[in-house]
């Protein structure tokens, strides 16, 4: 599956087959036999269209199929790519890999497929392999990995026989691959495939009905990281010579669409030696604890142990981000489920990346010698760098109010609001309001409610006052609504008329009354009600009956209007009343005309 390669003579690997030692497999640790129809999704993931190798873009999933009493998954390779960005110029394959990772243990595992490629021509590359990835990319990534591979090109009794341990971003060989053709083989035929992967050696083994024949032992590199298990096809490109052909094109029409397959029969692993453990690790989540809230995280951390004798072997952790449900896969967001190792086992700590405002969850998996993983509680936890937002409904900025206990409210966060505190301020003294007396210091106390809140207001004296109320979440991010001015006036305006005097007598061409009007809050309007001798009320045109006030000009200084008086006597009163309603009517001054 790498662009360089070492090619070693079929006559010298030829010489390192031996007919396979009888192994004992113990306890069977993952077997899949591909009979239901559809992929497990509880074991396996597929490749999404964001993975791209040489000429081809992954993202196919598997098909399915049958012949007679044998069910099999179809990992499939298409001419013919959907994606309008890569249609006739990419294919699209399809890779398949199981969420359990297994290490070799103590006694050592062995990994076995019955598999076959289906009339497929040159340029295809196609693999059973184990692979296990750690580390950010590209500063601190490392892979280990046990390859079958399969190129086209070199005809069906040929195969690569790949091993690394702790590759390297920059590494495109491995020492350890090697490449020969083998008598008797032929993948296009069902062929069973064997990785049997002990702690100090790993066997390649083939069987094609004729029993189990070994035909490489590797005992230099050593992989020692958790594996998965994979089946990949895809079409190399000119980069790869040896697995180049021209003669496979992707096509841009699906018309022209043709398909290549590569069938599984099944997958089994199976635990290796005299002993077996079957005991899962527990593994714990410290940092960041559930619920919780914070500014940034740069961390998890958490503990992960092991009674079952195989000890840990590696911990993982994934991190799921709940705003567009994907994870973490170590260098981006996708929506495959991704775990990324952790360093360190019994205590163990992996590096979170920048992460945005919003909901996360985290769980770790541990697993042992043996493959058995435990899980740790799903902890979710916030980041939150945003103050929460703070409205005062009651009272209105500007208005007066006869009575007021409370000011009300509302107040948002992403994530939650903690509390919620007011601040009430006296312009008459510029005092404050503590929650029991009047001080000097700015001071906040605390309203009932968060999401809607109301604040208890003390027995307010006629004045001039503000309030103003700060939200804060978890985290302790606080945010301030505006500053609300209002009124408390409980006394009515007083009203005084200097024309016409009391008692004063006057000419018919007296045409208008006049005189002032003062609230300690503000005078609204003032209204005049003027009156004859007979008892009737002048309504802007005529008399009437009805008791009638009309609107003087002005409010502190006012002005009325008067009609043409004919002699006689006249009574005026005035209306004056402030922003809340309080009012005053005067007496009642009475005149003369003549």
């Amino acid at each position: 599956m790498r662009k360089f390669r070492s090619l070693i003579c079929a006559a010298a690997l030829a010489a390192a087959v031996f007919a396979a030692v009888p192994v004992q497999a113990q306890t069977s640790l993952f077997t899949d036999e591909f009979n239901n129809g559809s992929l497990n999704s509880t074991n396996w993931s597929v490749y999404g269209t964001d993975r791209i190798l040489k000429r081809t873009q992954f993202g196919n999933s598997p098909g399915f199929g049958s012949e007679g009493t044998t069910k099999f998954a179809r990992v499939k390779l298409d001419t013919y790519n959907p994606d309008s960005r890569y249609r006739g110029t990419y294919f699209r394959g399809c890779e398949i890999l199981t969420k359990k990772q297994f290490t070799p243990g103590t006694g050592g595992i062995e990994v076995e497929a019955r598999i076959r490629g289906t009339s497929l021509p040159k340029s295809i590359v196609w693999a059973f392999f184990t692979l296990g990835e750690r580390g950010q990319w590209p500063t601190t990534y490392a892979r280990d990995e046990i390859d079958f591979e399969h190129i086209t090109n070199q005809g069906t009794n040929a195969l690569w026989l790949n091993i690394w341990n702790d590759a390297k971003a920059s590494d495109t060989s491995s020492p350890g691959e090697t490449s020969g053709t083998f008598a008797g083989l032929n993948w296009a035929n069902w062929t069973i495939h064997k990785i049997r992967w002990y702690p100090t050696r790993t066997e390649w083994i083939i069987n094609n009905g004729a029993g189990d024949v070994t035909i490489r032992t590797e005992t230099n590199i050593r992989p020692n990281d958790p594996q998965g298990i994979r089946f990949n096809i895809w079409a190399s490109d000119d980069t790869w010579p040896l697995a180049y052909d021209a003669s496979l094109q992707p096509t841009s029409s699906s018309s022209s669409n043709k398909s290549y397959y590569v069938d599984v029969d099944y997958v089994r692993v199976r635990s290796l030696g005299s002993t077996s453990d079957t005991t899962a690790p527990t593994a714990a989540i410290n940092t960041p604890t559930n619920t919780y809230s914070y500014r940034t995280l740069a961390s998890a951390s958490g503990t992960a142990a092991d009674s079952g004798g195989s000890n840990l072997a590696s911990v993982k952790v994934r991190l799921f981000r709940y705003s567009n449900s994907q994870y973490w896969n170590g260098s981006s967001w996708t929506s495959t489920e991704t775990e990324n190792n952790a360093s360190g086992t019994t205590n163990w700590s992996y590096a979170l990346p920048a992460l945005a405002d919003g909901r996360y969850s985290l769980r770790a998996t541990a697993r042992d010698g043996a493959g058995n993983a435990g899980y740790s509680s799903t902890i979710d936890f916030y980041i939150d760098t945003t103050a929460p937002t703070a409205l005062i409904n009651a009272p209105v900025n500007t208005w007066s109010y006869i009575n007021l206990s409370q000011a009300t409210g509302t107040a948002s966060d992403a994530v939650g609001i903690a509390s919620v505190k007011g601040r009430l301020f006296r312009y008459a003294d510029s005092r404050y309001w503590n929650g029991s007396s009047w001080v000097t210091t700015a001071t906040d106390y605390a309203a009932s409610g968060t999401t809607s809140w109301s604040l208890p207001l003390p027995s307010l004296t006629d004045g001039r006052y503000y309030v103003r109320v700060t939200a804060t979440d978890w985290i302790g991010n606080a945010g301030n609504s505006a500053t609300v001015d209002f009124y408390k006036d409980s006394t009515a305006p007083t009203v005084t008329v200097t024309a016409p005097i009391a008692n004063g007598t006057y000419n018919s061409n007296f045409t208008q009354a006049k005189g002032t009007a003062s609230d300690a809050v503000g005078v609204a309007r003032v209204r005049c009600v003027l009156m004859r001798s007979n008892g009737t009320f002048w309504n802007g045109s005529t008399w009437v009956s009805a008791w009638t006030e009309l609107p003087a000009s002005g409010t502190t200084s006012w002005t009325f209007n008067l009609p043409q008086l004919a002699a006689g006597q006249y009574t005026l009163r005035v209306v004056a009343q402030d922003w809340v309603g309080n009012s005053t009517t005067t007496a009642g001054t009475i005149f003369r005309v003549q």
